[in-house]
């Protein structure tokens, strides 16, 4: 273990320093940062000594109480180690209005155990994952990262704009599982520069249909391949609403293909 604090009872101010811009914490008090094998708890504070009543928006320093737990919130990762930030949030009182309310953290919301720094990186752990590989990665539960993917990501953006200045566009069609049971649809540009397009609510053709009908001609034109599930009926609409794009299966599921037998089910045809 390793807490980084003076017999002063405070932290060095170079190393304090250091660590607040490595893990972003700008505004916030270090107190101290506890090392293990496998993770980094940095306990934390607010250094304000009001805060503002979300009831009737007065100002108040008046502590009610303060929580005897100190709360864990993923934050990312530092040095190849998970970090968490430690948190004992305070409840004040408000004479305006007499009600208790608890303080509120920057870069956190309500009833969250992972920062907004945290599920940033759990969202950029998606890349070229599933949802379980990316929660794992991550240290987190298969469905916090898909409550994270849906709160963070809002469904559509104006294709136009997402693929605004580039040519010889490639898509790529990935569907995502939560245990086990058929969640939803990523399309993504996967280059010349990957960008996230839309996630769809469900994996029915359908639904990938109309998601291809809203592509504009103009971007239909620059669209020269599209990278996608070994399932049949993907390539058949793909081909159906891009006639003129080359189809390829997804590299991942050609490297399983052997094992887990899809040829011989027929699930996929070159021709």
């Amino acid at each position: 273990m390793w807490v980084t604090r003076t017999q002063q009872g405070g932290l060095l101010p170079l190393m304090k320093k250091a660590m607040t811009n490595m893990l972003n914490l700008q505004g916030w008090i270090v107190y101290k940062v506890e090392t293990k094998s496998d993770e980094v708890e940095i306990y934390v504070g607010r250094p304000k000594k009001e805060a503002c009543c979300p009831h009737c928006g007065g100002l108040t320093r008046r502590v009610h109480s303060r929580s005897k737990i100190w709360r864990k919130v993923f934050h990312g990762t530092v040095m190849g180690r998970k970090a968490y930030l430690r948190l004992r949030p305070r409840r004040f009182y408000c004479g305006a209005c007499q009600r208790t309310f608890r303080e509120r953290f920057p870069g956190l919301e309500k009833w969250s155990r992972q920062t907004i720094q945290g599920e940033q990186e759990i969202l950029s752990h998606l890349e070229g994952s599933s949802i379980h590989q990316a929660g794992k990665r991550s240290g987190v539960g298969d469905w916090v990262v898909r409550r994270v993917l849906k709160r963070r990501v809002k469904g559509e953006i104006p294709i136009e704009e997402a693929l605004l200045g580039l040519s010889e566009i490639v898509l790529g069609i990935d569907e995502h599982s939560f245990r086990g049971q058929r969640m939803m649809i990523t399309v993504t540009c996967l280059a010349p520069e990957r960008r996230l397009l839309a996630i769809l609510p469900d994996d029915r053709l359908v639904t990938l249909r109309d998601d291809l009908r809203r592509i504009p001609e103009e971007v239909k034109e620059r669209i020269v391949g599209v990278c996608i599930d070994m399932k049949k009926a993907w390539r058949l609409e793909v081909n159906r609403q891009l006639p003129h794009v080359q189809v390829v299966a997804d590299r991942f599921h050609v490297i399983r293909m052997p094992t887990g037998g899809w040829m011989k089910r027929g699930c996929w045809n070159s021709s």
